[in-house]
């Protein structure tokens, strides 16, 4: 609907702009000239915000919410001289992982940059931001009672694979957290948290993901090898 206004008022202007070129060039100025230029301008403008419109409508729609997730204050990364993977105590901030279900809304299938994905958690009045940090393969959590694998949401999407409309989309997102306030983990097992991501696709959209409430449980997530110890 919104392609097909748009291409009517592109044919307008088309006629408006043949009748101005034809006025100007015979040399008469009809009374009706004025009211066809302004007539011209607003129909330019109306296809340029329909457009607009219809190209944001265009992209991946995504929506969806978070589930739960974990709050460390270590972080599992790959050393440099190694290049394998360990455990580092972070001298300061946090690590948070939360778990995602998401869903693309629109018919167009989307692409996304994991590296510009950003976060913004508020415990009580304090608000903090995080960098995305992809999640190596291996670490599991105790959810509920249970072991789980944290699977990075990224891995399953790729150039020739994009999230299709209506295709849940589940997984968890990493973040490093620098400027956490760790007195707030005193004598807690968990927080409760207002959560709020921003995923960046090749259309050059944002799209904004909130939660209420979301349980982040601390110091849950370790290598299988530790359960069994």
């Amino acid at each position: 609907m919104l392609e097909k206004s748009a291409k009517i008022l592109n044919l307008v202007q088309a006629i408006a702009a043949a009748l101005l070129v034809y006025a100007y060039f015979s040399g008469t100025h009809p009374g009706w000239l004025p009211f066809l230029v302004i007539f011209l301008a607003l129909s330019v403008l109306g296809s340029a915000v329909l457009n607009l419109v219809f190209l944001r409508k265009k992209g991946p729609d995504i929506r969806g919410r978070f589930q739960g997730g974990y709050l460390d204050l270590r972080a599992f990364r790959i050393e440099a001289t190694t290049n394998s993977p360990r455990w580092v105590n972070l001298p300061r901030g946090c690590s948070v992982k939360l778990h995602a279900e998401l869903v693309n809304r629109n018919a167009v299938g989307g692409i996304f940059y994991p590296e510009k994905t950003s976060l913004q958690v508020r415990v009580g009045g304090e608000r903090f931001q995080g960098n995305c940090e992809r999640i190596i393969p291996g670490q599991q959590a105790i959810y509920e009672g249970r072991t789980e694998s944290l699977n990075d949401l990224f891995d399953v999407l790729h150039p020739n694979n994009a999230l299709q409309q209506g295709v849940q989309w589940n997984g968890y997102l990493g973040f490093f957290v620098d400027n956490f306030n760790r007195a707030l983990l005193h004598d807690r097992t968990a927080l409760k948290a207002k959560v709020k991501i921003r995923i960046h696709d090749t259309f050059g959209r944002i799209h904004t993901i909130k939660s209420n409430n979301v349980r982040l449980a601390i110091e849950e997530v370790c290598l299988p090898s530790e359960f069994a110890a």
